[in-house]
């Protein structure tokens, strides 16, 4: 059973053609007010993902979501979003030059994590029941 200010429907904005950017952003502001209550995530409102530090950020609250059972357990799409990041990650590195340090911190982070590092999109359109494994298990 998931904590009532965790609203699922939001986080479900991921559809057959995949998640985009700005949904991710949205659910990753969703994300961080719902597990750090008491920090800077409780005012963060993404609207888009359009910098280092709402990707570093959104990275930071997937991180903390994936670990939470409950929450995983209700909705395996954020492996989906952690595609999303990665891709992301790789775009600022085509088109911005400037941030290399940070980028690099996060681009190593998203390739050696055990979830998302080197795997291929997951789409899925309805929420796990608490009998499904995570998918990283075999």
């Amino acid at each position: 059973m998931t904590d009532e200010r965790f609203q699922v429907d939001e986080i479900r904005l991921w559809q057959m053609g995949g998640v985009t950017l700005p949904q991710a952003a949205h659910c990753f502001g969703l994300a961080g007010n719902w597990l750090h209550t008491t920090s800077a995530y409780q005012d963060t409102a993404f609207s888009g993902m359009d910098g280092l530090g709402d990707l570093k950020n959104a990275w930071i609250a997937y991180r903390n979501l994936i670990q939470d059972e409950v929450v995983w357990q209700t909705n395996q799409n954020l492996i989906a979003a952690g595609t999303a990041l990665t891709e992301l990650a790789e775009h600022i590195a085509e088109t911005d030059t400037g941030n290399g340090e940070l980028l690099d911190s996060v681009k190593e982070d998203l390739a050696n994590d055990p979830v998302v590092g080197n795997r291929p999109p997951v789409e899925v359109t309805e929420p796990a029941t608490s009998d499904d494994p995570p998918p990283w298990t075999d």
